[in-house]
């Protein structure tokens, strides 16, 4: 049996410390800094929207709190919006990079109006004026050290404005997009590549639009469709002394996904007028 002293036990420890002093000495506060929750890095993101600027997700900007299904994988998780441009996770655990190298494919689509994560939407009612656009941000592989976090949305649906002019303010002032053959509700099939997604419609029927002004401005998205035939709005009107209901048709008329579809109409002698060189199509987003 080998005894030891404290001058023993002394020079032991001393010799313990002094082989360990590299390898403590390699810790540096700026990696006890970086270590996160375990030892990982929570994963915050940024986002940004094909398109241009406004007011809210109605209007091409997400604003806090809107929803988003972050999908890492084959796994979803909520996240939210922070702010205008800040994705976090919405409760529970985040997803993580677990290390300093590690990278993952993330891509993400907006709830719209649904209260889940669904790949489906309702556009037969969008009066509320909120939340009524469904997004899509394709897959990106990023890492921790990546330097733009960032996920690009793009608009899935096309969208119509109305701005309506009278002869005569009416007294009141009704607006329905669409018909009976207006496809109102559908599936999103996620893109194996590229920016947009397909739709498969599944029922139709008309469309309750978003009131921006009362009686001169109208906005709704429809489903993006190669060929649509039949009435594309109906105003209807009543006042003192004139009033009706004006429905405006269309033929094989085309509504390419990502466009703003802008219809000048004057209300005139009971009678509607929409005429080719009222109407303009603009780029919704910029690629």
């Amino acid at each position: 049996m080998i005894k030891w002293g404290q001058r023993g036990h002394d020079a032991l420890l001393a010799a313990l410390l002094l082989a360990l002093s590299p390898t403590l000495s390699g810790c540096s506060s700026d990696d006890e800094a970086d270590s996160g929750v375990n030892g990982m890095h929570p994963v915050v993101l940024t986002t940004e929207m094909a398109g241009m600027t406004r007011a809210s997700i109605a209007n091409n900007t997400f604003v806090a709190g809107n929803l988003v299904n972050l999908r890492q994988g084959a796994t979803s998780k909520t996240y939210k919006m922070s702010n205008a441009t800040t994705m976090v996770v919405n409760s529970g655990e985040p997803f993580y990079w677990k290390w300093n190298e590690d990278s993952y494919t993330f891509d993400a689509w907006s709830y719209g109006n649904n209260t889940t994560p669904a790949l489906t939407m309702d556009l037969s009612d969008q009066s509320s004026g909120s939340n009524n656009e469904f997004l899509y941000a394709p897959k990106k592989t990023i890492g921790w050290k990546t330097t733009s976090k960032s996920l690009t949305f793009y608009h899935q649906l096309a969208h119509i404005v109305l701005n309506i002019t009278y002869d005569r303010t009416p007294t009141t002032t009704n607006v329905v997009i669409g018909s009976a053959s207006m496809s109102n509700k559908g599936t999103f099939t996620i893109p194996s590549s590229g920016n947009y997604g397909t739709w498969t419609t599944t029922s139709s029927g008309t469309i309750k639009p978003k009131v921006e002004t009362v009686k001169t401005k109208y906005s709704a998205v429809i489903f993006p469709t190669t060929s649509y035939t039949g009435v594309l709005f109906t105003i209807t009107t009543s006042g003192t002394d004139f009033g009706g209901t004006f429905p405006y048709s269309v033929s094989a008329a085309k509504f390419e996904v990502g466009k703003e579809y802008t219809y000048n109409i004057k209300v005139e002698n009971d009678l509607i007028t929409v005429t080719k060189a009222n109407v303009t199509v603009n780029p919704w987003q910029s690629e």
